[in-house]
């Protein structure tokens, strides 16, 4: 059984809106879990005003358990988490493998994510079901780490990480491929050259912030991670996109255009798009990733 589960804003006495998605509850599971990467630092959301909901299945959304969380509730510390300077992720393609199960049957294909896990020597199965009798129905399947190659089905020649600063502006963390490709500060400027492929990793995550390239300021969008973007079909920009992010080959058609990007829900976050080093700065200016 899938219980979704949600972040909601207030407290648990008071009632308020969703805030944030988490990833379903497995009710098949002992412990429970339920987990999902939110574009919040750990002491914003230490301090957040609200609480979470876990609901009976997403046919029938009634309240299985909820508690107060932040600044509503006194929680338990726990020891934190070692992260290194320069993380990595690699994405690796699932290709479709067909079973006699009574679940996708011809298969599925898709894509993993894994963030420093790059030289494991392993494969990934996606099964029909958690019950032992269909766990044998592999769906979906591919070599991961060590066994494939770079793992990057996307085939980007540069990776650029942004991540939202709250709701006013996107920061770019980190950048690999390429040198010169951003500004630093608040809304930098970004720089793509005709003729590469190009990867924005997206940590604002896609449901609070979603990335677009557009004509200009509040203009028409190009590439849209979360809608309908006008360039989104052109073969030779090969658009893709995800939950974690949007690949896309910077062509002189989307050159011609792009003059900006921006986050679909709020308006300042926006900065601008140059080619080749061409154009005026956006916000931020100076160092260079």
């Amino acid at each position: 059984m899938s219980h979704p589960a949600h972040i909601h804003n207030n407290s648990v006495e008071e009632g308020g809106e969703i805030e944030f998605y988490l990833s379903a509850v497995n009710g098949r599971s002992p412990s429970g879990q339920t987990a999902r990467k939110i574009g919040l630092p750990i002491e914003d959301l230490a301090s957040f005003n609200g609480y979470v909901n876990v609901h009976q299945s997403p046919a029938n959304l009634g309240v299985v358990a909820q508690g107060n969380i932040g600044a509503n509730a006194e929680g338990t510390e726990g020891s934190g988490l070692d992260f290194v300077d320069d993380r990595r992720a690699t994405t690796y393609p699932l290709e479709a493998s067909a079973t006699d199960g009574s679940v996708l049957s011809d298969g599925v294909s898709g894509t993993v994510r894994f963030e420093e896990l790059t030289g494991y020597n392993g494969y990934v199965n996606i099964h029909e079901a958690v019950a032992d009798n269909r766990r044998g129905f592999v769906f979906a399947q591919g070599n991961i780490g060590g066994n494939a190659g770079d793992g990057s089905s996307s085939g980007a020649d540069v990776t650029t990480t942004v991540n939202n600063v709250g709701n006013s502006a996107w920061e770019v963390t980190g950048v690999s491929g390429a040198s010169g490709v951003a500004g630093s500060g608040d809304n930098p400027s970004l720089t793509f050259e005709t003729g590469k492929r190009y990867r924005i990793d997206n940590n604002g995550m896609r449901s609070a912030h979603p990335f677009a390239i557009e004509t200009g300021t509040d203009g028409d969008y190009l590439l849209n991670q979360d809608g309908d973007g006008s360039l989104e079909g052109n073969s030779g920009i090969s658009y893709e996109e995800d939950a974690e992010g949007i690949t896309f080959t910077y062509t002189q058609t989307l050159a011609d255009q792009a003059s900006a990007y921006q986050c679909t829900f709020h308006t300042s976050m926006e900065g601008n798009v140059q080619t080749d080093g061409g154009g005026g700065g956006g916000g931020g200016g100076g160092g260079e990733y």
